[in-house]
């Protein structure tokens, strides 16, 4: 099982609903819809659907011992976090 972590940068979209912790949330309890798993390089990204329907995605770093740390997330589009 991964633990999510915050990183410093959670903040940057707190005053949107779809934010890092809003989505990290759906992540954590199965929420999200056709969730996806992109891996990049230096981080991945875990994107869906969230309950209202818009698309919406976290980028996270890559897991070490059972961790991963949350860096951003907000809504936009499939198309934008598969060019991530």
């Amino acid at each position: 099982m991964t633990i999510f972590k915050n990183s410093n940068h959670i903040n940057k979209h707190l005053q949107e609903k779809w934010n890092a912790l809003t989505i990290r949330e759906l992540v954590e309890n199965g929420q999200l819809e056709d969730k996806e798993f992109l891996e990049g390089n230096t981080a991945d990204v875990i994107c869906g659907v969230a309950p209202d329907g818009v698309y919406v995605g976290i980028v996270v770093g890559k897991e070490k011992d059972g961790v991963r740390i949350v860096v951003t997330g907000f809504e936009a589009s499939k198309e934008y976090w598969e060019s991530v």
